[in-house]
């Protein structure tokens, strides 16, 4: 009998056996986001307090898609630091880079001492995480208690200073367009950081869904019950109308029930306008529809091309070209290519929308582009200087032709594990392997098996010579190694405790991958 058998990841077990089931709900002071404002003079159908921060990852927007690496960059994970019972979590928006539009549910205790403000689509993964610690909640919210027992959310507003600016980001627009029946039936995606379902657990993926304008009130917007909806943990987010390339916020997500099944309420944007531009002053935000920059690369980008694969055999000549709804107001773009290089393109004679890179060793890169750029202030023509930066990791792949290298220990009597030494810096230009085993001193005729695994474990069928050659193929090429190996000496004496394989193979059940024989 000959068999061939497969071990991949063993040096990965440590990370599988130490996978984090999802987290159960550690409540907050009542469901956020998730339901709807009850008619004028009736009982409030919820509270609005945060949800507390869960363990695991599995959090988001009820029915809704994550959002990609680049997008809605103002929407931020907050988090409210303070005494037992003030502590939690909500979603914000960056409105400038001093400030942050949420709820005022959000931060309605004396307790609280400052908010972090964190950056990025994951717990885990945020670039960065700024601290506020001024907060203004607007006078007419009558805070969570006194909302609870049927006063309303009115006011359901607040603005967060933070300590320090955040210029590498594009602030959320914001809609200053009064919000009438005509918006009935409209789309309007919402943004949050929230859980999955009504007092389920976990929070901190940032996820989006599309809803739609069911009603309204002089301050707030309501949306039908419906299979989509905010949840705790998206309190303060954005509602955001998409226009052609950009979006503006429209409202902030305020208060509902049973996430997914009940109706939700988010406050008007435009209703607060006054508040918002007295309170930020002399600072304003922008208006309008606005977008985050965004970059597209290719070995073979030309005009018209809309091939964005960033990978190709070194020298690899990179070509980018900036997308951006305020394209005609750049001045700058700098671009950190990851290999250690960076490049500054100015507004003349060099097109700032548009660079080339090359990359003369094989490797995978993060590449990383900042736009300086005139933002609108929303009074009339005027502008402001303005940068946001946008970086994507692992974006580019330089590959070459693969080096295969490999050496062999034993496991049992004729048994060897095969170790596989071959560059793992551009796995992903790899995309075929396979072992040949040849009886003999050298690799001719036909194989008596064939081994599609990155470090197999074989069993040979008797003692004697064998030619084992390592075949691989990628992007690069192809290229193969070889060693021949007398299995009797090579096995003399193997313990038959094998060193722990016996015990993995059937953990991760990958045995007898293929087998062939003349």
């Amino acid at each position: 009998m000959r068999r061939s058998v497969m071990v991949l990841g063993v040096c990965l077990l440590p990370a599988l056996a130490s996978a984090v089931a999802p987290a159960p709900s550690l409540g907050g002071r009542g469901s956020i986001g998730a339901g709807s404002q009850v008619a004028e003079g009736g009982e409030a159908a919820l509270s609005a307090a945060p949800a507390a921060p869960g363990e695991g990852n599995e959090a988001y927007i009820v029915g809704g898609v994550t959002v990609g690496d680049q997008e809605y960059q103002s929407v931020v994970f907050l988090e409210m630091a303070g005494a037992s019972g003030a502590e939690g979590t909500c979603t914000g928006s960056l409105i400038h880079p001093y400030w942050i539009l949420t709820a005022a549910h959000c931060i309605d205790s004396s307790d609280i001492t400052s908010v972090n403000a964190s950056f990025g689509n994951r717990i885990g993964g945020f670039s960065k995480t700024v601290i506020g610690t001024e907060f203004y909640s607007h006078p007419d919210w009558p805070g969570t208690l006194n909302a609870e027992l049927g006063a309303g959310f009115q006011g359901d507003v607040a603005l967060i200073k933070l300590n320090e600016p955040v210029y590498d980001v594009t602030p959320m627009a914001l809609n200053r367009q009064e919000v009438d029946s005509d918006w009935f039936d409209d789309p309007i995606t919402f943004i949050g950081f929230g859980i999955t379902e009504h007092q389920g657990g976990g929070s901190g993926i940032k996820r989006q869904a599309e809803v739609t304008i069911g009603g309204l009130t002089s301050y707030s917007i309501t949306m039908p019950a419906g299979p989509r909806s905010t949840c705790q943990g998206d309190s303060g987010g954005p509602g955001v109308k998409i226009v052609g390339g950009g979006y503006a916020q429209v409202g902030v997500t305020s208060n509902g029930r049973d996430c997914g099944d009940g109706s939700s309420e988010a406050m008007r944007v435009d209703a607060y306008m006054d508040w918002i531009m007295e309170n930020m002053a002399p600072d304003k935000p922008t208006f309008g529809f606005a977008a985050d920059p965004s970059f597209r690369c290719s070995n073979e980008l030309e005009p018209g091309n809309a091939d964005t694969i960033a990978l190709g055999v070194v020298p690899l000549t990179l070509k980018c070209v900036v997308d951006f709804y305020l394209a005609e107001n750049v001045t700058k773009t700098e671009w950190r290519w990851g290999d250690g290089s960076a490049s500054d393109v100015l507004e003349a004679p060099t097109d700032p929308l548009k660079v080339e890179h090359t990359y003369s060793e094989l490797g995978t890169y993060n590449v990383e582009m900042c736009v300086s750029y005139d933002r609108p202030t929303g009074d009339g023509d005027a502008t402001e200087p303005a940068r946001a930066c946008v970086r994507r990791r692992g974006y580019a792949l330089a590959c070459d032709k693969p080096t295969p290298e490999f050496s062999y220990h034993p496991v049992d009597s004729r048994v060897l594990a095969f170790d596989n030494y071959t560059d793992l810096k551009t796995e992903r230009c790899i995309y075929e392997i396979a072992w040949e085993i040849f009886e003999g001193e050298s690799a001719t005729g036909t194989p008596i098996d064939t081994v599609a695994s990155w470090q197999p474990v074989y069993e040979f069928p008797d003692n004697g010579t064998y030619t084992v050659v390592l075949n691989i193929g990628g992007i690069g090429g192809t290229a193969a190694s070889e060693l021949t190996v007398n299995v009797g000496k090579a096995t003399r004496g193997a313990a038959c405790d094998n060193g722990g394989y016996a015990g993995l193979l059937p953990l991760l059940g990958l045995l007898a991958l293929r087998r062939r024989r003349n």
